[in-house]
């Protein structure tokens, strides 16, 4: 069990894997938004409608894709960084510069 400590709640947790099933919600969101920009163009009035609409939509995508590709805190939810076992190396290498 690898501890990591969290910067919002203050205590060393076990932190939890990013969810990948947050992308099937990410993806609908897409899809949405598209049939949203589609209903802009075409229909008068609907204009301030789907902005607010699609502006919900992008807050709470914000936040999926948060837990989709962070790992979280187990008691709060807050993003931590990743076990120190799982985390890669940095080298020069992918800057440009020879390792």
């Amino acid at each position: 069990m690898t501890l990591v400590p969290c910067s919002a709640c203050n205590k060393d947790v076990e932190p939890k894997p990013p969810n990948h099933g947050y992308w099937v919600l990410i993806v609908t969101f897409w899809v949405f938004s598209l049939l949203f920009g589609i209903g802009a163009a075409i229909g008068p009035g609907w204009g301030f409608m789907l902005l607010v609409a699609w502006l919900l939509l992008a807050t709470i995508t914000g936040m999926l894709v948060q837990r989709a590709t962070s790992w979280t805190c187990s008691e709060c939810a807050a993003p931590v960084p990743p076990p120190p076992r799982l985390a890669t190396p940095r080298t020069g290498s992918e800057h440009g510069t020879p390792a």
